[in-house]
């Protein structure tokens, strides 16, 4: 899962307390899957070279999003969307327990197979 990166833009100066909150649920959310960047409407936000990279942006209300952003996907700080796994990418419960074949002789090392999303065997090493 790549991170993807938010631009949050502010109206003023200095974020308000509906933007600070907004900008509280992002960080939440950024521990891997987004980080976010915080930007003023007022000044060019990436020093005039033109729109910083992002895959999101976001404002309160989006309404300091400058039009420079508007082929940007928006994203909502009330309803952050969990990114996608990658096919060699799985999730696996506390306390699960998993039938897949295990080849190599255990040492110290366990590396599981995911193919499609799915564990299909681990090799012990």
């Amino acid at each position: 899962m790549a991170t993807k990166k938010v631009i949050y833009f502010i109206a003023g100066s200095v974020p308000d307390a509906t933007e600070l909150a907004d900008i509280a649920k992002l960080n939440a959310a950024t521990v891997a899957q987004y980080a976010v960047t915080v930007f003023t409407k007022l000044q060019s936000p990436n020093f005039g070279a033109g729109p910083a990279e992002a895959d999101y942006v976001a404002s309160k209300d989006g309404v300091a999003i400058p039009d420079d952003y508007s082929e940007v996907d928006v994203i909502d700080p009330d309803a952050i969307p969990n990114q996608a796994l990658t096919a060699t990418q799985a999730i696996i419960e506390d306390d699960v327990a998993i039938e897949v074949p295990v080849t190599g002789s255990y040492t110290d090392t366990i590396t599981p197979t995911i193919v499609a999303g799915v564990i299909t065997g681990f090799v012990l090493s």
